[in-house]
């Protein structure tokens, strides 16, 4: 009785990763993250993703307890700083304000 062979050939196709953020950035205002078969926005830091997931906002870090200022909170973008009132000056902390 003949034995017979049966051959299975199985082919894989490996597709090639596109790089979306390698055009225009994938469309993000700031941070393009390609991963295999997509991409995602990110921001830097003090800014957080907008609801459409390609824009950056400021995050506004006086509006939560004045960013830890002792007095006067200063946000911009991307960051904010500590100042003081008149008569006083800053620490060496960047956060309090020293009495002159």
């Amino acid at each position: 009785m003949p034995q017979h062979i049966r051959v299975i050939l199985f082919y894989t196709h490996f597709a090639s990763d596109i790089d979306e953020c390698a055009v225009s950035n994938g469309g993000c205002s700031q941070v393009c993250d390609n991963q295999p078969g997509t991409f995602r926005c990110l921001c830097n830091s003090g800014y957080t993703l907008a609801s459409d997931s390609i824009a950056c906002n400021d995050i506004d870090e006086c509006a939560f307890s004045n960013g830890g200022c002792s007095q006067v909170c200063d946000n911009q973008p991307g960051t904010f700083r500590c100042l003081c009132n008149s008569g006083y000056t800053l620490a060496s902390d960047s956060i309090a304000c020293d009495g002159e």
